[in-house]
């Protein structure tokens, strides 16, 4: 029987659920995260709301983008639709309750693109967090879905979808976000350099006698 073998991740010696290569522990992680060694980013120490708050004044900086205006006014769109659905009296599933309860809350497109773009400038300066492209994905659905207060856990199905799709609608939009981030960083970097500088003595005058 599958009980009887242990988990598949290296150095769990749990004994696997009855179906599946995974114990209990790392079967719910892969449900909740996408891989079963992810941890979430909140138990890793990475600063996701800082790096939000950054991201989001660069793009405050930058509204007159056309990728930036464009993705808003698409996400809008969608936090709009599923409101609206939500206000007739739909009963709303999958994706589109998401929507609409972050809409609920105030939500903007902008804070969501933020919070995609805080993910993939984490996984840059950590690669190890995220084993694959699916964890990244989760990451990233699970940070969105987190803007607003939430009763229950997106499903699997949920989370992978919507991961996929940020990244691969608005992927041109995002690394140039990260270019922008980056060379702001360098700036910022290079300001800090120079002021600190150590400045050449004055020349001794000397006085006639």
């Amino acid at each position: 029987m599958n009980e009887h073998k242990t988990c598949a991740v290296p150095d769990c010696h749990d004994h696997r659920t009855r179906f599946g290569r995974f114990c209990h522990r790392h079967r719910r992680r892969l449900a909740y995260y996408g891989h079963p060694t992810v941890r979430p980013l909140s138990r890793t120490g990475e600063d996701l709301a800082g790096w939000s708050r950054k991201i989001a004044a660069l793009m405050a900086a930058n509204a007159d983008h056309p990728g930036l205006a464009r993705a808003s006014r698409e996400i809008q769109q969608e936090l709009d639709d599923a409101a609206q659905r939500a206000r007739n009296g739909h009963t709303l599933s999958g994706v589109r309750a998401q929507w609409a309860r972050l809409a609920a809350h105030g939500v903007t497109p902008e804070m969501i693109l933020a919070r995609a773009v805080a993910v993939v400038v984490i996984e840059r300066i950590n690669p190890r967090l995220f084993p694959d492209q699916r964890s990244l994905e989760f990451a990233i659905a699970r940070a969105v879905f987190g803007l607003a207060p939430n009763t229950g856990t997106p499903g699997a199905r949920v989370l992978a979808s919507t991961g996929k799709r940020l990244i691969e609608q608005y992927v041109e939009l995002i690394v140039a976000t990260v270019a922008a981030l980056k060379a702001s960083e360098d700036d910022a970097r290079k300001r800090v350099a120079d002021m600190q500088a150590p400045m050449r003595p004055a020349p001794i005058t000397q006085t006639n006698p």
